[in-house]
């Protein structure tokens, strides 16, 4: 029995073995390009920071210490014919990335391009970081990307490669949800600025603003900003080009939150605490990117500014169960708005900063998406506020 037993154990851990070898053999695998090949992603075949097996995920997490990590991977074009491919990464705010290409003597740079540098550097006028890789007929070639993040910050990216067919159309899709979200968007500007011109309250002219920041937060966090609103010469800026829209966006939804719920008169204490945690809030996050340089500190204050960002939405999430009570129908458009921006916004920060969940589908981030409804609820509270507002001026006239 015990013999047997010895004997089982010893088969089982021969299995394990060998799962093992097959795991590691498959995440180093090569990429072979048939005639069948359309696309694939470039986490399953992969050798990261020169041998190091990372996790399972469909996506790479790069956490907050290391600064440059490498990424190693082989293609071979088994087919008669030459072949472009396309390299993608789908994080648009990454600071450097260098592509590289073995050769007899080393490692030779093809591209080397990122937010720290001029977009005429890049190797396609592309919203996001793409480049074409040749391969003749019969080729195999062994490439290496080098991706630089800022010191004491994670970066999280998807990484694919694909054939110019399926490149195209993905990018052309895209392009059109960007433009079915933009045109929607200028819509709704156009219409709270007509509500303004009439009614003449501010929170109309806030509704607006609102809109136009979070579609430039949009823009930014998606590449668009870069490739269409930027010079070629021009070098995207972190803080100007995407915390200032972030912040700003933030401040202008809390402020047509608090005129929308009419704090002042239903929840005046909640009120006051909503600007007390919006002013730390925007202080822990200046703090964040101007001041800490520690990066243990770093940690702490990325921390209690997520800490602060929740206690927020919160107190808003109370606030708009006081006011249900008074206006159902126009107060459950904006909170079905709210859920939107609440679980865009978790999203973004589980993939961002901890490498928890992908929030990519068909190449734009979750966001996008949630930030597309929550402006289309949020239109629909404002048609419904003012409705409310004539019906009760006919009322009075009466």
């Amino acid at each position: 029995m015990k013999k047997v037993l010895s004997n089982f154990i010893i088969l089982f851990m021969l299995l394990d073995l060998c799962s093992f070898h097959s795991i590691l053999a498959q995440v180093t695998d090569t990429l072979h390009i048939t005639s069948q090949f359309q696309k694939a992603n470039l986490k399953t075949l992969n050798l990261v920071n020169n041998g190091s097996v990372e996790n399972q995920k469909d996506f790479f997490y790069f956490g907050f210490e290391k600064e440059l990590n490498s990424i190693d991977f082989e293609l071979k074009n088994e087919t008669d014919k030459e072949h472009t491919l396309f390299l993608e990464l789908t994080n648009a705010l990454i600071e450097e990335i260098t592509v590289l290409k073995k050769t007899n003597e080393g490692y030779f740079p093809l591209f080397k391009t990122g937010i720290g540098l001029p977009f005429s550097q890049r190797a396609l006028s592309h919203r996001l970081f793409a480049f074409p890789l040749k391969l003749n007929n019969h080729e195999e070639s062994s490439y290496r990307i080098v991706l630089k993040k800022n010191k004491g910050k994670p970066l999280v990216t998807s990484i694919f490669i694909k054939t110019d067919s399926v490149f195209t159309e993905e990018s052309s899709l895209q392009q059109i949800g960007l433009g079915i979200y933009y045109g929607v968007s200028f819509l709704a500007v156009i219409f709270s600025l007509l509500v303004f011109y009439f009614i003449r309250k501010w929170r109309y002219l806030i509704y607006g603003l609102y809109i136009i920041f979070l579609g430039l937060y949009i823009a930014a966090y998606t590449g668009l900003f870069s490739q269409i609103l930027l010079n070629e010469n021009a070098i995207f800026n972190t803080y100007t080009n995407y915390i200032l829209f972030s912040e700003v966006s933030l401040i202008l939804f809390v402020l047509f939150s608090q005129k929308f719920l009419e704090t002042k008169l239903y929840a005046p204490k909640l009120k006051r605490l909503v600007d007390a945690f919006l002013i730390f809030s925007i202080a822990i996050r200046l703090l964040i990117h101007f001041v800490v340089i520690n990066e243990s500190i770093l940690h702490l204050f990325v921390k209690v500014w997520y800490l602060s960002l929740f206690v927020l939405s919160i107190i808003i999430a109370s606030q708009i169960a006081i006011f249900l009570k008074t206006n159902f129908k126009k107060t459950s458009f904006f909170a079905l708005a709210y859920v939107f921006m609440i679980i865009g916004v978790c999203c973004t920060i589980l993939y961002h900063s901890f490498g928890i969940i992908n929030t990519f589908f068909f190449g734009l981030p979750v966001i996008f998406y949630t930030s597309f409804l929550e402006i289309l609820f949020l239109t629909l509270s404002v048609i419904f506020m003012v409705k409310d507002l004539y019906d009760q001026r006919n009322r009075l006239s009466e």
